[in-house]
């Protein structure tokens, strides 16, 4: 993963206070906040397979188990994030 400037990690420990929750397994949490990170980051192409070279993994069947198996509640994730956009 690539560097990230104090007040963006800053703003993205909020947005993960508020999605945490909605991930009931930690590592599926993790590798959600992973996610959105790398979709946030100046990864070139936002496909499975870039973001998981840009997450440090060798394929992309995390990311395609995150987008398709794990269990989360993805309006839930959508409702959160478009409130943290509204309040940053």
């Amino acid at each position: 993963m690539q560097p990230q400037d104090l007040s963006v990690s800053a703003l993205f420990n909020g947005l993960a206070e508020r999605l945490g929750p909605l991930f009931p397994r930690s590592e599926t949490r993790d590798r959600a906040l992973f996610y959105v990170q790398g979709l946030l980051s100046h990864c070139e192409r936002k496909n499975g397979w870039h973001l998981a070279e840009w997450l440090g993994d060798k394929s992309p069947d995390g990311v395609q188990y995150l987008l398709d198996r794990a269990r989360w509640d993805a309006d839930a994730a959508r409702d959160v994030l478009r409130q943290w956009v509204i309040d940053t």
